[in-house]
């Protein structure tokens, strides 16, 4: 009995590994989609997705986790209409300050106007290896003090396809 368990741990070890290494297991692990330096602090977005709609991303600075979200597209049945935009952001006082998100595939750019006037305009990052088409992920830094209100994700042609406004 010991033998048998043994061998089918190993049998599921060796295809988890390599349906890893082909891209289709996008539901076992956070990927990290972008990465970078964002006032003298490292961050990462962060990314897991289902497959069939849903997702939750967050965002590591340092080596502490500051912002996450997780949600649901293409919600389905009475009253359930399309999610197309989902997004976070840092928590106030918490530098660097950032606004994320995750948003339908068909965007490109993601326009985010602050509290204090003022317009970030992001590309979005698109599904990568490891995680379902459909929805991209976006960040952006942010002045301190300020949060957004409104996002926008536009498409190729400049059509918005997905929208929030407070």
């Amino acid at each position: 009995m010991v033998r048998l368990a043994a061998a089918t741990l190993f049998v599921v070890l060796g295809w988890a590994g390599n349906a890893h290494a082909s891209c289709d297991l996008g539901m076992l692990r956070m990927y990290t989609l972008a990465s970078g330096h964002l006032a003298g602090a490292t961050w990462s977005l962060r990314a897991i997705d289902s497959g069939d709609g849903r997702y939750a991303f967050e965002v590591i600075v340092g080596r502490s986790r500051r912002a996450h979200h997780s949600g649901r597209f293409y919600v389905e049945g009475p009253g359930g209409a399309p999610v197309e935009l989902g997004w976070t952001s840092s928590k106030p006082g918490t530098r660097p300050t950032f606004v994320a998100g995750a948003i339908a595939q068909a965007a490109r750019h993601v326009r985010i106007r602050l509290s204090n006037g003022t317009v970030r305009t992001v590309r979005t990052i698109p599904p990568r290896c490891g995680l379902s088409p459909g929805i991209a992920f976006f960040l952006a830094p942010a002045p301190a003090g300020t949060h957004p209100v409104a996002i926008s994700g536009r498409d190729a042609r400049g059509k918005v396809v997905a929208s929030w406004r407070r």
